[in-house]
């Protein structure tokens, strides 16, 4: 294990005094010692800058609406949030973004400018509460970014419709780590019943461009009755016009905390090919900037800070324990985006996926 060999110096470039910081909004589904026992009403309540931390591992029955703001909606631990019917971020300007952390139900981008970051997030049939519908659907947006994701379309239950696409891309550009979407699957009858078709993993149309970095996509199943099966969907539905460049990238990859209190400890960790040198990047903006495909995308907007934090060890993983700042005291929380890249054998380069680690009050 390799330790960065200065922490306190990254962290003073993570977050340095001066930068600006929004105010916290709890939510808990009793309300007990917390601000609202509604998603919604958290983020109605939010303004530019703010976050909402949620209770985590608790199921809310919400369908929740992020319209033209600057938000933060984050769970506040390593269990998931359950129960969510349906997350819309909506006409998110050029000069806004959005991040959601570790939450579930079908996912809904329209009309976004601005850069929306989704990481840790699990949608399926069960999440969703009808069916018909994609667990992700982007549409008319230009800066989308998927990390770690999960994404199961509902079935078919008729034989007069297929199992629909886990992902459908429409007029958008998109960026996906580490995620897998699985069709839905046909339906299956009696025989006299029929069947359908499976969906597809992911649809891409109307001049959309998806890259796709160390991610699955996969078909549903046919449906199967007593004499006949039905086709399974295939991985991907690309229109003309439209693009789905796929890349493995086993060079490097970042996971680890997205929350953390000031002064208490926080884990990230970096993987890699060992004897490869890691370089931090972070910035309080994010961005999506196209590189050739076997480097990666550029997340992290200029200007940026960049810092050595160390070398790959021979277990291939760069763990790095630091603790987090403290706040000043009108400060709630303060979010930074962070990348890594790698310099490996023959002067290659290779960027890591994005992450928001959000720095919140030690009394929240």
């Amino acid at each position: 294990m390799h330790i960065s060999l200065r922490p306190l110096l990254f962290l003073t470039c993570l977050f340095p005094s001066l930068a600006s910081a929004g105010e916290v909004w709890t939510v808990s589904p009793t309300g007990q010692g917390a601000d609202f026992s509604s998603i919604q009403d958290a983020i109605d309540a939010a303004v530019d800058g703010d976050t909402v931390l949620i209770e985590p591992g608790i199921d809310y029955d919400d369908t929740v609406t992020i319209q033209n703001k600057t938000l933060d909606l984050l769970v506040d631990g390593a269990d998931p949030v359950g129960g969510v019917i349906v997350v819309t971020v909506k006409d998110i300007p050029a000069n806004k973004r959005v991040s959601l952390s570790g939450m579930s139900g079908a996912v809904e981008v329209e009309n976004c400018a601005g850069e929306v970051l989704i990481v840790q997030h699990t949608a399926d049939e069960r999440g969703i509460g009808f069916t018909g519908f994609n667990t992700f659907r982007a549409t008319d947006s230009v800066g989308v970014t998927l990390v770690d994701c999960r994404f199961l379309a509902t079935g078919s239950t008729s034989t007069f419709s297929d199992g629909r696409p886990a992902m459908a891309v429409q007029n958008s550009r998109m960026m996906i780590y580490n995620s897998r979407a699985v069709g839905g699957a046909g339906y299956g009858d009696t025989c006299l019943g029929g069947v359908s078709n499976g969906g597809s993993g992911i649809e891409i149309a109307f001049g959309s461009s998806v890259r796709a970095v160390d991610s699955q996509f996969i078909g549903g199943p046919g449906g199967v009755s007593t004499c006949n099966f039905g086709l399974d969907g295939s991985p991907s539905n690309v229109q003309p016009g439209s693009e789905l460049t796929m890349a493995t990238h086993p060079e490097v990859s970042l996971s680890g905390d997205l929350v953390a209190r000031e002064g208490r400890q926080f884990q990230l960790q970096v993987s890699g090919s060992p004897g490869s040198r890691v370089t931090s990047l972070t910035s309080t903006d994010l961005q999506y900037t196209v590189l050739p495909t076997g480097v990666g995308a550029l997340h992290a907007a200029t200007p940026a800070t960049l810092l050595f934090e160390g070398i790959i060890p021979t277990s291939g993983v760069l763990s790095l324990s630091m603790d987090a700042p403290f706040l000043g005291p009108m400060d709630e929380s303060r979010t930074r985006y962070l990348q890594v890249f790698l310099d490996g054998a023959g002067n290659t380069r290779y960027l890591s996926n994005v992450l928001a680690l959000t720095v919140v009050d030690s009394s929240l």
